[in-house]
């Protein structure tokens, strides 16, 4: 009797150790007011965007800016280590930011619970909602202009 009892025991205490922990769901990020814009003439990117995450509890924290002005072909580029206004999020560009029509966006957040998430962004898919156009009126500084169309919903997972 004693031996079935440690037996049950210990499946019930090995049953529970083996069952999965629940994940919560990550809800996609949404990303509003997305613009690059490439001057070529001091070969300077500027990149802009407000971020709102859904996942984020503190209502005072989870909607704000990311910013930064990177030079092309620069390997820190693909470092995701540029900090938003809210510092538990960072971004980069994994495939540098050469040419702002073909890019690769990576965000992610450091805080307490962990997440990521990577996106092709392409104006050269029909019907993208990356638009982009060239401006050379100002010889002196010609620029090439990408926005996106409205709020991009970008996916993210758990780490």
């Amino acid at each position: 009797m004693k031996f079935l009892t440690a037996a049950t025991l210990l499946t019930i205490a090995s049953s529970t150790v083996a069952a999965p922990a629940l994940v919560k769901d990550v809800q996609p990020l949404q990303i509003k007011d997305l613009n690059m814009r490439y001057n070529k003439g001091i070969s300077m990117v500027q990149v802009n965007f407000d971020l709102y995450d859904p996942n984020n509890q503190d209502h005072n924290a989870n909607s704000f800016h990311c910013a930064v002005n990177l030079e092309p072909n620069r390997p820190e580029n693909r470092n995701i280590d540029k900090p938003c206004d809210n510092t538990q999020y960072d971004f980069g560009f994994p495939s540098d930011v050469k040419n702002i029509r073909d890019v690769n966006l990576k965000i992610r957040n450091l805080g307490a619970s962990p997440f990521w998430g990577a996106r092709a962004i392409s104006a050269e898919v029909p019907g993208s909602s990356w638009q982009c156009y060239d401006n050379n009126t100002i010889p002196a500084s010609p620029y090439t202009s990408c926005s996106w169309a409205g709020i991009m919903e970008f996916d993210v997972s758990a780490e």
